[in-house]
């Protein structure tokens, strides 16, 4: 009996640190886990800390050199409407050819210049010059019903443009375009712009257009017939 007494407390000894070394380790497990998660947490904060940092680093460059811009683009437009004729001097493109002025040109089409013309000069880019050049004659043709991309049979393209600056232009200024033809020829027509700034009377730039009448199927040059020269010959204007 006394044997028998003896195995049953052995076994409930050995159930009892069982147990304790069960519960322990889930404890373990549990505080594992725990001290996991929190570190995560903690890396995850500090990766957080850092992007807020970067974010407001960033935002605080970015303020300041779209502060400076605007600063020098008001500088730069407020010196072409002062009539300071030094600050004008500092616009001007150095170049040997003499300006046109509005007497020169035929008819005129007015462009409103867009805050996108603007580069990161803070002048109207060289390119957006041949838009206008392309714009004003163009709305001139149409005009004058002699446009017609879609329908027509017969279609006027572009060969050869140019442009020579004078001076700078920049939003918010008032584009006028002065335009007239320099040659009417067989089958082509040579146009010259000017592109002259709010109520200035001398050109800010200068270009030409060569257009070339073709068949709209087959794009190939035909002779511009005798009622589409009647109504461009009154721009033939010759060169001043």
């Amino acid at each position: 009996m006394a044997d028998i007494l003896t195995l049953v407390r052995h076994d409930l000894l050995l159930m009892a640190i069982h147990r304790s070394v069960g519960e322990n380790r889930a404890i373990l497990t549990k505080n594992l886990n725990i001290h996991f998660w929190v570190m995560m947490l903690k890396k995850y904060l500090r990766s957080l800390e850092s992007a807020v940092l970067t974010y407001h680093s960033v935002k605080s460059i970015w303020l300041e050199l779209s502060a400076a811009s605007s600063t020098l683009s008001r500088k730069e437009n407020s010196s072409y409407r002062d009539g300071n004729e030094n600050d004008e001097d500092k616009f001007k493109i150095r170049s040997k050819k003499q300006p046109q002025r509005r007497a020169d040109y035929r008819t005129f089409h007015e462009i409103t210049t867009r805050w996108a013309d603007n580069d990161a000069f803070g002048h109207v880019n060289n390119a957006t010059y041949y838009e206008f050049f392309d714009t004003a004659i163009t709305h001139w043709l149409y005009t004058k019903n002699l446009m017609h991309p879609i329908k027509g049979d017969h279609v006027f393209v572009a060969v050869e443009t140019g442009c020579v600056f004078l001076h700078q232009v920049a939003y918010p200024d008032r584009i006028t375009m002065g335009l007239r033809i320099a040659r009417l020829g067989n089958t082509s027509v040579r146009w010259e712009l000017a592109v002259f700034r709010d109520d200035v009377d001398t050109s800010a730039a200068e270009g030409h257009f060569v257009h070339v009448y073709v068949k709209r199927d087959d794009r190939r040059p035909v002779i511009i017939p005798d009622h589409v020269r009647k109504l461009l010959s009154p721009m033939v204007m010759t060169k001043v």
